[in-house]
């Protein structure tokens, strides 16, 4: 389930310009700290990262 919530929120961070932490609930995520801790756990970056690329 959260590889689900944190493959969304990658396209969301590629498609949408809103603020990370609107992301992380948008997906599910209560605690922005644990949607970056899981972001990284999967991703291998962070979700700043990712948007810059």
């Amino acid at each position: 389930m959260t590889c689900l919530r944190i493959k969304k929120a990658g396209e969301l961070l590629e498609q949408e310009d809103i603020e990370i932490i609107e992301i992380a609930y948008k997906v599910g995520f209560e605690s922005l700290s644990n949607f970056y801790k899981h972001f990284k756990e999967q991703m291998g970056h962070t979700p700043n990262e990712h948007r810059k690329c």
